[in-house]
């Protein structure tokens, strides 16, 4: 009896080990994983963003965007980080560290740009993507920003200055002459230089548009986007984006949209703005919108800003 209740514990916790490294290495290298660690804990205790509308805001929404198009996005895409538009294609990266592009007729390509790296440790890697006239630039929560070639090839890595390198990024844009970041937990906007590699950090001016008895530096961003000098964010927990001078960071205005979710990331090109919207691992792929904008231009204590809304 002793020995076969010897043999029983031995096989007990040899059983025991096989299925904990199982479940390691499930939760390591497989997309159901990484949804159990982030979607599911992330979820826990969180409020619902879902219902939330640009009414919440604690800004004030004079323009409303309203029957956008849709790009339906493939099954194989999970989750967009990040979206810029170039040459009438969309270039998306994800929260896997995956990098596509979507063409007119709906085609795709790309792939993981960390190939030898477990799942969860690229979660999170890539939360942006920008185009810097030679190469895409991605940005993730690693303190350095990643080149990938058109054809989603790694370059290089660019470290970033000491003084944002441990910045936790949300978004990334690129100007003629400056890197825009937004990053986790604040409603500031970052600048970065790229000929000189200055650092400018700056709070946006909501004076115009604040609601009585509330706080905009409340509001925290989910992405960024640079277009013929506006600057252009996409709130994390509310269906807005606001429009600020990208030298100033004056508001120019803010946009609302109604019956739609929080988005990931937002993209300005041709008057036309593209949000993709945020889901979790087993929700059905939402379609990224795309409003049509009207040019404008407003004076805000005498600043004169125009731009293409």
């Amino acid at each position: 009896m002793t020995d076969r209740s010897q043999s029983r514990r031995t096989f007990a916790t040899l059983f025991i080990c096989v299925l904990t490294l199982l479940i390691c290495l499930a939760l390591l290298f497989t997309r159901f994983g990484a949804f159990i660690v982030f979607d599911v804990l992330a979820d826990i205790g969180a409020p619902d963003r879902q219902e939330m509308t640009y009414l919440d805001a604690p800004v004030i929404v004079p323009q409303t965007l309203k029957n956008p198009s849709e790009i339906p996005v493939p099954k194989h895409i999970e989750q967009i980080s990040g979206l810029f538009r170039k040459d009438d294609k969309l270039f998306l990266s994800t929260d896997q560290s995956e990098v596509f592009v979507i063409d007119e007729t709906g085609q795709t390509r790309g792939g993981n740009v960390f190939p030898f790296t477990p799942l969860l440790i690229r979660q999170g890697r890539l939360e942006a993507i920008t185009w810097t006239g030679l190469a895409f630039g991605l940005v993730g929560e690693f303190g350095s920003m990643l080149r990938v070639s058109e054809r989603f090839e790694r370059l290089e890595n660019l470290h970033l200055p000491s003084q944002i390198a441990e910045l936790e990024y949300s978004g990334l844009s690129s100007g003629p002459d400056k890197f825009f970041f937004t990053t986790d937990g604040t409603a500031k906007i970052t600048a970065l230089v790229r000929s000189t590699g200055e650092v400018r950090s700056f709070d946006l001016d909501f004076d115009a548009f604040a609601k009585p008895g509330q706080n905009p530096q409340m509001l925290r961003w989910s992405g960024i986007a640079y277009n013929n000098g506006l600057i252009y964010m996409s709130a994390q927990d509310y269906p807005i984006v606001v429009v600020a001078d990208a030298n100033s960071g004056r508001l120019v205005t803010v946009l609302g949209m109604e019956g739609t979710i929080p988005f990931s990331d937002v993209a300005v090109s041709d008057a036309q703005l593209y949000v993709p919207r945020d889901h979790n691992y087993f929700d059905p792929r939402p379609p990224i919108l795309v409003f049509e904008l009207k040019a404008v231009s407003r004076n805000i204590d005498g600043l004169d800003v125009s731009g293409s809304l």
